[in-house]
């Protein structure tokens, strides 16, 4: 019995030693290939590691990738639509026993992303159609949920991220984006906080996204602060539409128009201003239906609209019974000035 004690004794040992030592030995960056032609067969586009390929035990199973990139659309800019220093996974072992792929956390690393709308129309980041062929290939063969294996992600966490927009007409940039995800399933209710730089402003934000179906509607908040005004929206999006209730409040509307504009902040009196909005946004045009402005002790309501055509068009309409602009918009003269 004593024998059999310390055999069994042993083999634990081997086994837990193996589990260890193992990883370290096996060449992951031979599966690259693998992952790359995994990637195309999903999506359509060209995934890269030209890093490393990184498999630790401890103190959970984390997979790391190094130095990735994923290709670009026919025609775009670009020959990458994104890169990324590291993609770091991190799996659950109890949910994999029970035959749940969990992913506990995915760290993002100093991602690069470029959007471009082509001069044809397509956009370079529309992925859906190759995504819903593989969807319906994986139905017709029985091998989705009939396996009876389940996949989710309970965290992802982005740093340093940089985003890029062009369209031929207009290009913008984000960058030091920095912000943590959590989810309850793939395909939502998502929960996101974190700050970024857009044209050269600080900002942090937070947000709540409903759960994404094919053809409904998606539930939308939203919550920012920036130049010390804080700005909320709640609304539904959809492919072709969005609308929301937006309202914001501010201690000095001087301060984040000289923060937006690139000019140091005044020295002035606090001009508090807030304001309530329905917005819409569809078929190229944004409108602002029941605006309510309110600066000092003015009030301002109506109505205004921006469409993004051939041309950009400006439509507004504002009524107010007094507001005298220049108190809060333009910059105190100097004392004994003419």
């Amino acid at each position: 019995m004593k024998k059999l004690a310390y055999g069994l004794l042993v083999l634990v040992a081997l086994l837990a030693g193996a589990v260890f030592v193992l990883p370290d030995l096996i060449d992951w960056n031979a599966y690259k290939p693998r992952i790359s032609a995994e990637v195309k067969k999903a999506i359509g586009r060209t995934l890269m590691i030209d890093g490393d390929l990184d498999l630790d035990v401890l103190p959970a199973p984390r997979l790391t990738a190094f130095n990735a990139r994923l290709s670009n659309a026919p025609g775009a800019a670009r020959a990458d639509m994104a890169t990324l220093r590291a993609l770091r996974i991190r799996i659950e072992i109890a949910p994999l026993l029970r035959g749940r792929l969990e992913v506990a956390h995915i760290e993002i690393v100093q991602p690069e992303i470029h959007l471009e709308r082509l001069p044809d129309g397509r956009a370079n980041w529309n992925l859906a159609s190759a995504a819903a062929a593989v969807s319906r290939q994986g139905s017709e063969r029985g091998s989705g949920s009939a396996s009876g294996f389940a996949f989710r992600v309970n965290r992802l966490t982005v740093t340093n991220g940089a985003v890029f927009y062009r369209d031929g007409r207009a290009a913008e940039k984000i960058e030091g984006l920095s912000a943590e995800v959590a989810a309850e399933s793939l395909s939502g209710p998502f929960s996101i906080s974190g700050s970024m730089i857009a044209r050269g402003v600080p900002l942090t934000f937070d947000a709540t996204v409903g759960q994404v179906a094919e053809g409904r509607p998606v539930p939308v908040s939203l919550g920012a602060r920036i130049g010390g005004a804080e700005v909320s929206a709640k609304g539904i999006a959809s492919a072709s539409r969005a609308s929301a209730e937006v309202d914001g409040e501010g201690k000095n509307l001087r301060t984040l128009v000289a923060l937006l504009s690139g000019r140091a902040a005044p020295e002035t009196p606090d001009v508090p201003y807030s304001f309530k909005t329905n917005v819409v946004a569809a078929d190229g045009r944004i409108a602002l239906n029941d605006l309510k402005l309110r600066l000092k002790d003015s009030e301002v309501s109506g109505k205004a609209s921006v469409a993004t055509g051939d041309a950009l068009r400006v439509d507004v309409d504002l009524k107010a019974a007094r507001i005298d602009a220049d108190s809060f918009l333009t910059e105190p003269r100097p004392a004994g000035a003419a």
